[in-house]
């Protein structure tokens, strides 16, 4: 995220069995857009596919893809979605 007003709140990155997890989270200011004050991208996958994606951006509602398709999803903090990320990926594990 290249916008100045942003902290970084959580950087994480890791490998375990072939499938690779990277969480990052940023402090925004609040907007109609971030309502919660946190823009993140929560990414699990393999070399070949992307099969859990949380993600907040412009114009779209906060959602989850789950292997390539698209649910809404319920924000409420970040704990919350640390939490629902990695029970969504244990799927595939």
């Amino acid at each position: 995220m290249t916008n100045k007003s942003a902290h970084l709140l959580l950087e994480e990155k890791r490998e375990i069995s072939g499938f690779r997890f990277e969480m990052v989270a940023w402090e925004v200011p609040t907007s109609e857009h971030y309502p919660h004050g946190i823009s993140y991208r929560f990414w699990f996958g393999n070399a070949r596919d992307t099969l859990v994606l949380y993600d907040v951006h412009h114009g779209k509602p906060y959602h989850k893809h789950l292997a390539g398709k698209v649910f809404p999803y319920e924000f409420t903090d970040l704990n919350a979605l640390i939490d629902d990320f990695l029970a969504d990926t244990e799927v595939f594990r």
